[in-house]
């Protein structure tokens, strides 16, 4: 069943509403807040449409990313005349555990049209947040609880395959015909820099228009 959370620290998720009470310390060893003036830094974006609606989700909390004493999370911010105003946050996806962070988000929508959020969990690798009714009244959007892929965010390729890239060291491309219902390796793309510079691969895959398909990773 879909959820909708609005009481900060009691889930991952907390979708803001008049009760929601953002002067909430983000942890017990900070008095920062959920405030976005509260905010010492933002960075690492994603946006997306749906409907009218216009979501800007970020990583900020604390000092930097990382943070020393891990106070990462994620806000969403949300804006439903065409970005003239917002409400920041609309969401807000924080670990109830303390020592975890939630970092790098990513809006994804599937072939099917279903909005999901992509993050990573600081210790326990990439997961997803499925969203329902982003492009309605904002009052009716609920999701569904966090669950662990793996994997960065897809591409859709034109013959309706879908491509994953992972790995650090090496990227691994990962090939879904079934729409990700099995995968399969393909190739693999292995950087030039010295092994120990390979921290953040950050890996992407660009269909072309002349249907080949152009790699990148960060290092």
């Amino acid at each position: 069943t879909a959820k909708s959370n609005h009481t900060l620290h009691s889930d991952i998720v907390t979708i803001v509403d008049n009760s929601t009470q953002l002067f909430t310390p983000i942890a017990s060893h900070t008095d920062e807040d959920y405030y976005f003036y509260s905010r010492r830094w933002n960075g690492i974006c994603s946006v997306i449409t749906a409907g009218n609606n216009i979501f800007v989700a970020w990583q900020t909390g604390g000092v930097r990313e990382p943070d020393p004493t891990n106070l990462n999370y994620i806000a969403i911010a949300a804006s439903k005349d065409g970005g003239a105003t917002w409400i920041d946050p609309f969401i807000v996806i924080d670990p109830v555990d303390e020592a975890v962070e939630a970092r790098v988000p990513q809006f994804y929508r599937n072939p099917e049209g279903k909005i999901y959020l992509l993050f990573s969990y600081s210790t326990i690798g990439i997961h997803c947040i499925e969203f329902h009714n982003l492009d309605g009244d904002l009052l009716g959007v609920t999701y569904e609880d966090p669950f662990y892929i793996g994997f960065t965010k897809p591409t859709i390729l034109s013959d309706g395959s879908i491509l994953y890239l992972s790995g650090k060291a090496e990227t691994y491309v990962i090939r879904s015909t079934d729409n990700g219902k099995s995968f399969q390796r393909i190739a693999s793309i292995e950087s030039e820099s010295p092994v120990a510079a390979r921290v953040f691969a950050e890996s992407v895959v660009v269909e072309k228009k002349d249907g080949t398909l152009w790699g990148l990773r960060r290092l």
